[in-house]
């Protein structure tokens, strides 16, 4: 699918924009997606995805930078 610049380019209402980096074993390079608000609250993906990083806010653990969905230990502990 080939996208252009008013395709993804969401004002923060309208949806997120996501820079997805593939490695090396996949493909080189990165790819833009993006996901748009949807109008029933219960089924918008942006709506969790900012409830997610409120919660991860009130734990501490920085998604400022790094991945979205980070990694955990053997016991649920979050890695960076």
């Amino acid at each position: 699918m080939c996208l252009n610049r008013r395709n993804y380019a969401f004002s923060q209402e309208d949806g997120l924009l996501f820079n997805n980096v593939w490695g090396k074993t996949l493909r080189d390079g990165a790819s833009v997606f993006g996901i748009r608000r949807h109008l029933n609250p219960q089924l918008c993906p942006v709506k969790a995805i900012a409830t997610y990083v409120a919660v991860a806010s009130e734990l501490r653990i920085t998604l400022s930078n790094g991945y979205l969905f980070r990694p955990t230990n053997h016991r649920g502990h979050v890695l960076n």
